[in-house]
């Protein structure tokens, strides 16, 4: 049963919103387009999973789980179970190819098109997830219960190989019923109750840390390297300008009353989550203040500071299309 839904990242959101955004020309761009082809094959990799995990109530199943380990050290699960009788952490990879675990140099070699690519280990990584997570169940004083890790090569096409037996720990997504049905004769001991898994599933969403990630730090940029303005939904130049409450493109004349939710949104995932009515106007081209006002105060967004200095602070869900 699942617990907590697999939701897809909010950094698609935002390598979209940058890639939009950006300047015409601007260096950055094919690097952020592959980074968000790779965000979006994972997220879709993931989703190809679920069809082969347990949906009955003696399973129950947290996806995408970030917990705080030492200090600011963070792990996250792709897809956390919990049973009775034992933990599993899955790390899930949408990965084309033959895949190569090398255990003697701890990296995975991708072999595509005659071409050999090399990736970070998931075992190690797995393994350390692993080590996180018990560390982190020892210092909430949680039961001591056997945990097992797991890299899932959700690709069906995508061919195994291993240097070391470490191929023990990685699964085709259509084994991952068999490899659960082995783990239950394996381990019959009961460590958890239902009101147990309740307190521990508890636990774990009041724990749960959403990933955020400032992508224009991130990527070396500066809010001057964004095109300001209205993106018109039919032909996304950013041309639109405000016309008798509506919004009318410049380029091609398509109106659009609620165009300035998309970019309140950009607003919100590429700059911050608080906009002054000057940083409005700016982002949004306007030069009315008092339509300003007016467009922010229409989604009743929480306010604070005086009518002079007054911000808004933006919520994602309000601005969603």
């Amino acid at each position: 049963m699942i617990k907590k839904a697999r939701t897809e990242p909010i950094l698609n959101q935002q390598l979209d919103a940058l890639i939009r955004r950006l300047k015409p020309g601007h260096p950055a761009k094919n690097q952020i387009e592959a980074d968000l082809a790779k965000s979006l094959a994972g997220y879709r990799g993931e989703q190809a999973v679920d069809y082969y995990l347990p949906q009955n109530d003696d399973y129950w199943i947290l996806h995408d789980l970030r917990l705080q380990g030492n200090e600011e050290h963070f792990f996250q699960i792709d897809t956390f179970l919990v049973s009775e009788h034992f933990i599993i952490l899955f790390e899930i990879k949408n990965i084309a190819g033959t895949l190569l675990f090398d255990s003697n140099y701890h990296q995975l070699i991708r072999t595509l098109d005659n071409k050999e690519e090399g990736f970070p280990d998931p075992i190690t990584q797995v393994e350390r997830q692993q080590r996180h997570f018990r560390d982190w169940m020892l210092k909430k004083r949680l039961p001591k219960v056997p945990i097992f890790s797991y890299v899932v090569i959700s690709r069906p096409s995508s061919i195994i190989k291993s240097t070391h037996s470490s191929i023990k720990k990685i699964l085709h997504a259509a084994t991952i019923p068999t490899k659960i049905e082995q783990l239950e004769q394996q381990n019959s001991t009961c460590y958890f109750t239902k009101k147990d898994m309740r307190k521990l599933f508890n636990l774990l969403i009041k724990n749960h840390i959403p990933p955020t990630r400032d992508v224009l730090s991130y990527y070396q940029l500066q809010p001057d390297d964004l095109q300001t303005g209205i993106e018109c939904p039919s032909c996304h130049s950013f041309k639109m300008v405000r016309e008798r409450r509506n919004w009318e493109c410049a380029n091609c004349q398509n109106r659009s009353v609620n165009a300035h939710k998309k970019a309140l949104k950009d607003y919100f995932l590429l700059i911050g989550s608080t906009m002054t009515n000057r940083e409005c106007r700016r982002f949004l081209q306007l030069s009315s203040s008092s339509i300003a006002s007016k467009l922010l105060r229409s989604f009743d967004f929480p306010i604070s500071g005086a009518i002079k200095n007054r911000s808004y602070t933006i919520l994602l869900d309000k601005v969603q299309e």
